[in-house]
């Protein structure tokens, strides 16, 4: 009798306990269950943000993956990294495949489709950033190739920088685009051996590309940024729509974490 009576609170305990859980479940918001948030990457994209060479992001500094997986982590989602061409990532976006991109940097138009931490009043909220995002010019030591702010002298070849970027763009409507279309890697090459008039990248990667390459006698930096901007994880549409809440505590996690994964932000 007793140990019918033992097995019954045991059986009642366990039911107790599951329903526990299940309320636990049902009155937390979804963005807290686990639920998998697919984000992408540029596949080229530089070393110094993206040190991992596959989708098992770890905790070293100067990796946005590092920074993005703990904050997706933080906000109760579970974060599957996926990398593809910068062009391609953005129509996964569009298209809802992907649930968010990095790092992306404010332009017009991308509202559109994607959505950045935003204050009460609609303004941009940049102090939710991942890191500022200064880009600067690069030009062949040889080369007497000047930016003062507003425009570009002694230009024959053009200038470049990665496709699909706002400052690829920015230079196209301004008719100083380079006919080569290049990537960072190859963009610092053709300044190495003086067959471009320059090259925009954002400072830090320019800067780590001339280190690593040895290239200080090659390669020089202009004194003038050509673009200020920051570095943000945009979250699609459909994924907004859904969880909000979600988002922004994403974005209030990478400001909580940022000086954790992020040298100098």
């Amino acid at each position: 009798m007793l140990q019918r009576l033992h097995k019954s609170i045991i059986v009642f305990c366990q039911m107790l306990a599951m329903l526990f859980a299940t309320f636990l479940a049902a009155s937390m918001p979804l963005s807290a269950q686990g639920k998998d948030l697919h984000i992408c990457y540029e596949t080229n994209g530089s070393p110094l943000f993206t040190l991992e060479k596959d989708s098992k992001p770890k905790k070293r500094k100067g990796s946005m993956v590092a920074l993005v997986a703990q904050a997706v982590k933080n906000a109760g989602f579970h974060p599957l990294f996926y990398r593809r061409p910068w062009s391609r990532c953005i129509k996964d976006v569009i298209s809802g495949k992907a649930d968010g991109i990095f790092p992306m940097v404010w332009a017009m138009g991308r509202d559109e489709w994607g959505h950045f931490p935003r204050l009460a009043d609609g303004q941009l909220n940049d102090a939710l950033a991942m890191r500022q995002a200064t880009y600067r010019v690069f030009v062949p030591v040889k080369r007497k190739t000047q930016w003062d702010g507003k425009q570009f002298t002694n230009l024959s070849s053009g200038i470049g920088a990665p496709f699909g970027y706002v400052v690829y763009f920015k230079l196209k409507d301004a008719r100083v685009l380079s006919s080569m279309k290049l990537d960072s890697a190859n963009g610092f090459k053709m300044l190495a051996l003086n067959r471009i008039d320059g090259y925009v990248v954002e400072q830090k990667v320019g800067l780590k590309i001339i280190k690593r390459q040895g290239w200080q006698d090659k390669i020089k930096m202009l004194p003038v940024p050509y673009h200020i901007s920051h570095f943000h994880l945009l979250m699609s549409n459909p994924f907004y729509l859904a969880q909000s809440d979600g988002a922004e505590s994403i974005w209030q996690e990478i400001n909580q974490l940022r000086t954790v994964y992020i040298k100098n932000p």
